[in-house]
């Protein structure tokens, strides 16, 4: 459920913080019992012991590549809590090292169906939610109010004149879909994510 894809200038790690985010009425006991004890939501999602591990050992053993990370659930967000912050605590002090070495070149997460480009945070330079793919969000849920502005973003990616913020079909009232594609190429040379 988790993988790493190399050549010799990247590795693309595969992240599955799903594991611990598959029993929902499970959760929602354990949530309740929290509430009653007064603790709040834990909805912060992390690797096993197993894969935490593995990644750590691509890490070290990255030679000369750059990192780029995928997961579905965010590191962080501007727009809605994790748990009872806008922080997954359990995934940032799982990359510590990483994080704290600016070892991660871009992350890339879903989770929340919207486009979110964000600037240098927690230790990490480029975050991205590409999720804004198929499913369909209404401009009455208003997905783009901002709830953590301690969180930077980006409004136009730097010298694109590209939109982060999705328009919104007159028809259906519906968010845009889209997708990104990645250019990389070798150490030196500039990468691209390309937005549609």
């Amino acid at each position: 459920s988790f993988f790493c894809l190399r050549n010799d200038h990247w590795q693309i790690h595969g992240l599955d913080t799903g594991y611990h985010d598959h029993d929902y009425f499970k959760h929602a006991v354990d949530n309740a019992r929290k509430e009653l004890q007064g603790i709040g939501p834990d909805h912060e999602t992390h690797l096993t012991d197993e894969e935490l591990a593995w990644h750590q050992d691509k890490l070290e053993n990255r030679g000369n590549r750059r990192v780029i990370f995928l997961s579905h659930h965010q590191l962080f967000s501007a727009y809605l809590k994790i748990g009872k912050g806008y922080i997954n605590h359990h995934l940032q002090e799982q990359f510590s090292d990483a994080l704290g070495n600016w070892l991660i070149d871009a992350w890339f997460w879903g989770h929340e169906h919207v486009l979110q480009v964000y600037g240098p945070h927690l230790g990490l330079d480029k975050g991205r939610c590409i999720g804004h793919g198929a499913f369909p969000i209404f401009a009455q849920e208003n997905p783009y109010a901002i709830e953590d502005a301690t969180i930077p973003l980006h409004k136009v990616l730097a010298g694109s004149g590209q939109r982060t913020e999705l328009l919104v079909d007159d028809r259906s009232g519906v968010y845009e879909h889209g997708y990104v594609i990645l250019k990389l190429r070798p150490q030196g040379q500039p990468s691209e994510a390309i937005y549609y």
